[in-house]
């Protein structure tokens, strides 16, 4: 064997013996939206709860990746750039895609608009005024479904609700959960804007997203019994309701 082949063969050793004593690690995709998540100052909401809770189940070290929005996280995901994202909503499609397991119930949505508009009441009149959606993602299913709505795509909650103080859309849908936080981030938020009495929600639950790709070094099966037998004893719950006891000022 020549110099050159010895090297590369060592090399090749030393490669594999590496990736057999790495520690998987559960890479996680998660963007700015308080409360369920965020990562300034410092990394913290239900879903980073939720994580943690699922990476001390699967013992496997949780990283991290910021995400500019939830369909950039999406697309990592698509890639097997990361493991996990949490807090999908499941359709058949997203069930092609990615392997989804349940970690919470779904929370209900409401409408916020400008004050002076005529309050909402019924599902009716959101008819013929501009909703700002964030993209790609589900709400619930009249919503999602119904082509006579006017929906304006934008890139995050935050976004959506910027555009709606500078009065450039009518109406943004806001899971109620989230008005907390919005209320802490936007000083202007109580004096400009208001929350309308129409609140839809649906019984469903909300889903971890898992990559068809990921590197975690578990079966689809054994993924499948760790995590539901943990949403069944209300594991995941259970983390997310200590993180709202212990941050009352989000909400």
């Amino acid at each position: 064997m020549g110099r050159k082949h010895a090297i590369l063969l060592l090399f090749g050793l030393c490669c594999l013996s590496l990736q057999a004593g790495a520690t998987p690690r559960l890479r996680a995709c998660v963007d700015e939206y308080p409360p369920q998540q965020r990562l300034h100052p410092k990394a913290e909401g239900e879903n980073i709860a939720a994580l943690e809770a699922l990476s001390q189940l699967l013992s496997l070290d949780l990283v991290l990746v910021e995400g500019p929005n939830f369909a950039r996280c999406l697309l990592m995901l698509d890639r097997g750039e990361v493991d996990v994202v949490p807090g999908i909503i499941p359709s058949e499609e997203r069930a092609r895609q990615y392997l989804l397991l349940p970690f919470r119930h779904d929370s209900r949505y409401v409408f916020v608009s400008h004050k002076g508009l005529q309050p909402l009441l019924r599902y009716e009149d959101l008819y013929g005024k501009p909703i700002a959606v964030s993209r790609n993602t589900l709400y619930f299913s009249r919503f999602d479904k119904d082509p006579a709505l006017q929906k304006e795509q934008v890139g995050s909650l935050n976004t959506a609700i910027r555009m709606l103080l500078a009065e450039r859309i009518q109406l943004v849908i806001v899971p109620e959960v989230n008005l907390g936080g919005l209320r802490s981030q936007f000083e202007d938020f109580d004096r400009l804007l208001q929350v309308n009495p129409l609140r839809i929600g649906e019984d469903r639950i909300i889903q971890f997203g898992f990559s068809r790709f990921h590197g975690l070094g578990l079966s689809e099966q054994t993924l499948r019994d760790k995590v539901e037998t943990a949403f069944a004893a209300g594991v995941f719950e259970d983390a997310i309701r200590e993180f709202i006891d212990t941050h009352p000022h989000w909400y």
